[in-house]
């Protein structure tokens, strides 16, 4: 399937999907989030390696600059509790 698509036509449908992705993104690393925040405190090898690799997961995310107008309190307190 072959899209005919002016310029314009592309630019905008191309915002709409990466809106749609970003979008995605937050959503799943709030399950990230979920996860640290029940873990925490535990002192399971395999749990605390789970907790360093979702922390480690946010962290990356964190520093991209598609996050204009998301709240990522909950994402900044969930990797403070990771790190502890």
């Amino acid at each position: 399937m072959q899209l005919d698509l002016t310029p314009a036509q592309f630019q905008a449908l191309a915002g709409r999907l990466d809106a749609a992705i970003i979008a995605g993104h937050y959503y799943r690393a709030g399950h990230s989030v979920d996860l640290i925040n029940r873990l925490a405190g535990t002192t399971d090898a395999d749990e605390l390696a789970s907790i360093e690799r979702n922390v480690t997961h946010l962290e990356q995310l964190r520093v991209k600059p598609w996050w204009h107008g998301y709240d990522l309190t909950a994402w900044d307190a969930a990797i403070a509790v990771g790190r502890l």
